[in-house]
């Protein structure tokens, strides 16, 4: 077979593994620039290529520089620094070499054809522009802010970054920030000499101050030079990134001996099982981390960037973190296994395949007939797997973390880790232990006193949010919306004693006085309407472990489609419940601070407008819960910094908490590891004041590292986990209509709230942009756009529904109607 098959073949099996983890620098879609007509190659370049290289060498001369630079690519190829590049490695800048005139005129000629309007773009920037129509429209949500530190980025105008996206690198260097369409965007001179706007998660790689700060200034970040002195400015500039481009690639063939044992030293020792390392801990294998340059770190991130079968690098915050994943020795074997039947063309393969098309086509013919029957599970006796067609499916396997229908606990289901749930001694009336964290306000709902202290709690009364608003007299909550007739869900209410009654009053009229000295700072946030799934049975039957033997799925399960809209204009219970809980972080954070403990908290700076005039534009529609409309804060250009852990006392912006306070998570022990960690440390100080804490700074520090990013992949995997569940419905709801043919279809007056700017496709020369989809919480894109269709952020369009797509990364299509 030809060997790109083999790699689409290798290319589905790391698409689909346990951690489920994905990266921009690993993906394995197409993109839709490949298809375009590439232009003749220029002279003196290779390629299409123009990151070229210089004539002259002050150490070599003209004539030698290529020569020496092939006898270190013949020496690296016999070294075997390209083993272990997997089917997804990306395409690194080329080298080239112009054949005559100056470096100057060269470097300048780069310069004036991205600066000459109508010249088309290099084919690096357009495929690493363009965005796949796989990737267009996922339904991720709308995270308010990004995974890297924007703040880190704009302050960081001179760095030489290495940027991916769609299986293109690019290198440059950073001229400034811009906000474009509610997003905070990257201006960076690229090695292609064009200036280019991005994501701050495209940068993979940071050198700071590499260009001096002058230089940058001169650069400016138009798009479009406007004189010579800044054309002039950029040329000096390229030169830096091409200087420093060909040092990276002589230290890239350099350790590539070295490299050759990473997967080796860094897998577990469990042959099952996954692990991880940062890049400075592979580069370890070169030398002591603190005597390598950040040329030496670039090259080893660059080999390890290869290895894309190995090493699967993290798909959030992997700036801030530089962390790998690394593929068990188990499924490496599997792999090299489907390898082998691929390249021998293995007679296994068409029997294998033979089988999974029988069972795929009786699947689809019982798709309709059960769809009306509760979910269940049918073995197929006639079909059987063997044990080699068993590895053709090992790289299939998934495990599950936070899913609809079945959650699967932090800790293990045990008798001792339940009887830490509060409430779970009330039936045998043994008191709950709880760590306690006490509080005192002042009349402007300042904390003046606290108290952090073990405690018994006894009478436990479990409240449900809507019981609380009704005994408070507050009106029902509108917090759930139910678009599609059939899926209310009645709720019964309690009556409670005048004791408990006035309980709750005073917790509500103290979360008050919190809410009310936070709305006298500038805090201010904003929400989307998001969607929830419940299902029913739960969790439904399930696949056996054993591949060998199909099992035929039958049934469907009933799912209940809610709509969660937290703008609010009231305090209700729920916001009673917040406010306590946030609290509780702050007096934790106190805590640690006034005991010179060190402790994990969680904090953000304050959004980014494009002048303070707007701020305060924004500071002035806040509602009385202190949230603004999320399409007046895209119309404002407005960008809220990621949220970061760090043990420095630095403030919350968003929750109205100051720097010299801070935000120690504690409320959910039972759920994250980090609020184990700050439990224990808590409980270490009260049992052994005199002691050292039972963390230290430096252990903190490094657990942050590889718990901020566990978080945010889980996230991820949470959000496209619930929009796939979400699209399941609604193709269901449209498939059968059958099933609600006497209630009205939500579907057929359905609307688009638009959040972004138009955007052409350059392959279709239509136009499409990001819209929110308020009756059913779901954000989609519109397509089909003509150039002449003008819509603006805010416009509220009457719509349709188009392609729906579920899978890994579900994606929903309208059009207007």
């Amino acid at each position: 077979m030809h060997r790109r098959g083999l790699q689409r073949v290798a290319d589905r099996a790391t698409s689909s593994y346990s951690i489920r983890c994905y990266s921009t620098a690993s993906s394995s879609n197409p993109s839709p620039s490949s298809k375009l007509k590439k232009r003749p190659p220029r002279k003196g370049v290779v390629g299409d290529i123009v990151t070229d290289r210089l004539v002259k060498s002050a150490a070599f001369g003209a004539k030698h520089v290529p020569q020496v630079e092939s006898r270190e690519r013949n020496k690296a190829r016999r070294s075997g620094s390209a083993q272990n590049a997997g089917p997804n490695s990306v395409k690194e800048p080329a080298v080239a070499y112009p054949v005559r005139g100056g470096e100057y005129r060269y470097l300048e000629n780069a310069i004036r054809r991205a600066n000459t309007p109508g010249n088309l773009p290099s084919p690096e920037k357009v495929k690493f522009v363009t965005t796949p129509e796989s990737e267009l429209d996922e339904l991720q949500g709308f995270a308010v802010g990004s995974d890297v530190n924007v703040e880190s980025i704009r302050s960081g105008a001179g760095s030489f970054i290495e940027m991916r996206r769609n299986n293109q690198v690019i290198h440059g260097v950073i001229l400034g920030t811009l906000l474009m369409d509610g997003m905070q965007q990257i201006i960076s001179l690229t090695n292609t000499g064009e200036v280019i706007d991005h994501f701050a998660e495209d940068v993979h790689f940071s050198i700071p101050d590499y260009v001096d700060k002058d230089l940058i200034t001169r650069c400016t970040i138009e798009f479009i030079a406007e004189n010579e002195h800044q054309i002039a400015a950029r040329v000096r500039a390229l030169k830096k990134i091409r200087e420093l481009e060909r040092r990276i690639e002589v230290e890239f063939n350099r350790i590539a001996p070295l490299m050759n044992n990473a997967y080796d030293t860094f897998k577990s020792s469990n042959p099952s099982e996954w692990a991880h390392a940062t890049t400075s801990q592979i580069a370890t294998l070169v030398g002591p981390v603190e005597s390598l340059s950040p040329v030496t770190i670039i090259a080893v991130h660059k080999h390890i960037m290869q290895r894309s079968v190995h090493f699967v690098a993290n798909q959030s915050q992997f700036l801030a973190t530089h962390l790998f994943w690394i593929r068990p020795q188990e499924q490496i074997d599997d792999l090299a296994v489907v390898e082998d039947m691929v390249h021998r063309k293995d007679p296994l393969l068409d029997a294998f395949a033979a089988k999974a098309r029988q069972l795929i086509l009786r699947n689809r013919e019982i798709l309709t007939s059960t769809s009306s029957l509760p979910p269940a599970v049918k073995p197929q006796p006639d079909i059987q797997f063997t044990d080699q067609e068993k590895v053709i499916q090992a790289h299939r396997q998934t495990t599950s973390l936070y899913f609809i229908h079945q959650t699967l606990p932090m800790l293990p289901k045990d008798s001792v880790f339940e009887a830490l749930s509060l409430g779970s001694g009330r039936d045998s009336g043994r008191p709950d232990k709880t760590l306690s964290f006490s509080f005192k306000l002042d009349h402007a709902g300042e904390i003046v006193d606290y108290k952090v202290r073990a405690g018994l709690i006894r009478n436990t009364h479990i409240v449900k949010y809507n019981e609380m608003d009704a005994a408070l007299g507050l009106p029902r909550s509108n917090l759930y919306s139910y678009p599609f007739p059939g899926t209310e869900r009645d709720i019964s209410l309690r009556t409670f004693p005048k004791s408990d009654v006035t309980n709750m009053r005073t917790l509500h009229f103290l979360a008050k006085r919190l809410l009310d000295a936070r709305l006298r700072t500038d805090a201010l946030s904003t929400h989307v309407r998001d969607v929830e799934i419940t299902m029913s049975p739960r969790p439904p039957p399930s696949n056996p472990f054993d591949v060998s033997q199909p099992i035929q799925s039958i049934g469907f399960p009933t799912l209940d489609y809610r709509v969660r809209d937290e703008n609010s204009e009231f305090l209700d219970s729920r916001g009673v419940i917040s406010e306590m809980m946030k609290t509780a972080s702050r007096v934790a954070s106190r805590f640690f601070r006034d005991h010179n403990i060190p402790a994990i908290r969680r904090s953000a700076g304050r959004m980014t407008t494009a002048s303070e005039e707007t701020f305060g534009d924004l500071l002035a529609i806040r509602d009385p819960m202190g949230n603004i409309p999320y399409v007046d804060l895209v119309r404002a250009n407005g960008v809220f910094p990621a949220a970061q852990y760090t043990t420095k006392i630095n403030g919350h912006w968003q929750l109205g908490i100051p720097d010299g306070e801070g935000y120690t998570r504690v409320t959910s022990p039972l759920r994250r590891y980090a609020d184990i960690v700050a439990h224990w440390q808590i409980k270490h100080a009260l049992v052994s004041p005199a002691s050292a804490p039972f963390f230290s700074e430096d252990w903190m520090n490094t657990f942050i590292v590889e718990f901020s990013a566990k978080e945010a992949r889980l996230r991820k995997i949470e959000l496209w986990h619930r929009a796939n569940w979400a699209v399941k419905f609604l193709k269901r709801w449209i498939a059968h209509p059958e099933n609600h043919k006497d209630v009205e279809d939500p579907l057929q007056s359905l609307t688009c709230v638009v959040v972004a700017a138009t955007t052409e496709d350059r392959i279709t020369r239509s136009f499409h942009t990001q819209v929110l989809l308020p009756e059913i919480g779901l954000r989609g894109v519109l397509r089909g756009l003509s150039s002449g269709e003008e819509v603006q952020i805010g416009d509220v369009l009457p719509v349709k529904l188009g392609d729906l797509k579920t899978g890994l990364k579900p994606a929903i299509g309208v059009v207007r109607r």
